[in-house]
């Protein structure tokens, strides 16, 4: 129906008044984009509200000026009403969407507990000055596993915290977010985006678009990188997290034939997360049937977990334990047993990113060790902390003074 100007009122109102029979349906795909003569989408929201089975909704009421303000949120509260939807794609750019309208949807959108995949159009000259509500709301959706956002041509947005800071958000895999001719957009709103994509923990997948962004400096762009490349506290982070250098400089500094004959350096980063893992255990576990492990009896239904960092201090696994001593790693023999190493974690949950992990480490601490001279910082003290989930923190131990070439 999209682009159809001789698409009437009339014709949309006897559409919706068949959806009223559809009580079963499972998908509706509904385009109504510049559809300039519609006025009114009272049928189509009474139609939505008889649709309580729909998994798989796609509708687009973009640049249907004509429609009222107050239908328009009529239409963003039903949307919470349909509690078994798992996919939802709406658009509603220039649409002359104000800031009210725009929480009305996201307090909507916060309540629909199922939805895995959300596609939202705001942009092409919205009136929006900010998104933070918008954010904060997606980001109660506990199911949420992919993200689109279309804000491009929001000449009006200033600012845009995508709030991916929370819990809920560790299930995000898939981030779309196009910001493109965004021209308002401030560098500290830019900066912002940096920080939320640095609290991704399992995103797999991102694309971003800030094509024409007048405030996207050199600034933003190491920050940038930076979010991308150190992968936040997870087990890349805790061996890259060191220094903050450009990934091109390191990258092509260095052959993957050099990188890995680099044994010495590869031994290094093993014995430092064997030492300090990332994280002390894995989630518990509940036994699915009765089994015995040693002295153990584990009943169905018992709570187990296991501990990398007892493992790997284990003095009957490895000899002086407390010691840090890469040479461990070079003879081989305390590495015959793989389940007693285990900062990546093991089987088919393991760590997705660990060989690039290692190709990180290793460039990093090549490239510091050929241009800085390392020196002990004898005015600070050492402080020990036992930390759950270990990261990287400045703790002032070392200087680095530049190697004069």
């Amino acid at each position: 129906m999209r682009w159809n100007k001789h698409i009437t009122q009339q014709s949309l109102d006897y559409l919706c008044d068949s959806l009223k029979e559809k009580i079963y349906l499972k998908k509706l795909n509904l385009s109504l984009h510049y559809l300039t003569n519609i006025e009114s989408i009272n049928g189509l929201n009474k139609s939505l509200l008889g649709l309580s089975n729909l998994l798989s909704l796609s509708l687009s009421i973009g640049c249907c000026y004509k429609i009222k303000t107050n239908e328009k949120n009529k239409l963003f509260e039903i949307l919470k009403n349909l509690k078994q939807l798992n996919n939802l794609y709406i658009d509603v750019g220039s649409c002359n969407l104000n800031d009210e309208s725009i929480n009305i949807l996201a307090d909507s959108l916060s309540k629909c507990e199922s939805i895995q995949t959300l596609g939202v159009v705001l942009g092409y000259q919205c009136k929006i000055k900010s998104i933070k509500q918008f954010g904060s709301s997606i980001s109660l959706m506990p199911s949420l596993q992919q993200l689109y956002y279309y804000l491009d041509r929001s000449s009006n947005l200033v600012y845009v915290p995508f709030s991916f800071y929370t819990k809920n958000n560790n299930k995000l895999q898939k981030l779309y977010i196009i910001l493109y001719q965004c021209v308002s957009l401030s560098s500290q709103s830019l900066k912002s985006i940096t920080f939320d994509l640095s609290c991704l923990s399992n995103l797999k997948e991102l694309t971003i678009s800030l094509k024409y962004c007048k405030n996207t400096n050199q600034e933003f762009y190491e920050c940038l990188s930076q979010s991308l490349f150190f992968a936040g506290t997870g087990t890349a982070g805790n061996i890259t997290g060191t220094v903050s250098l450009d990934p091109k400089e390191l990258f092509y500094s260095f052959s993957f034939d050099g990188i890995a004959s680099l044994n010495l350096l590869n031994s290094i980063l093993k014995e430092s997360l064997r030492l300090i893992p990332p994280a002390i255990d894995v989630f518990h576990r509940e036994a699915e049937q009765e089994i015995r492990i040693g002295e153990f009896e584990i009943k169905k239904g018992d709570i187990v977990t296991t501990h990398y960092i007892y493992n790997q201090s284990n003095n009957q696994i490895f000899s002086n334990p407390d010691t840090f001593d890469p040479q461990r790693w070079m003879n081989g023999k305390e590495q015959e047993n793989t389940y007693n190493f285990t900062p990546f974690s093991l089987r088919p949950r393991n760590c997705i990113d660990q060989h690039l992990a290692m190709i990180e480490g290793k460039c990093m601490l090549a490239y510091i060790l050929l241009n800085y001279e390392i020196l002990p910082n004898t005015n600070q003290q050492e402080i020990k902390q036992n930390n759950l989930v270990y990261g990287f923190q400045k703790d002032n131990l070392n200087l680095f003074k530049k190697i004069k070439l």
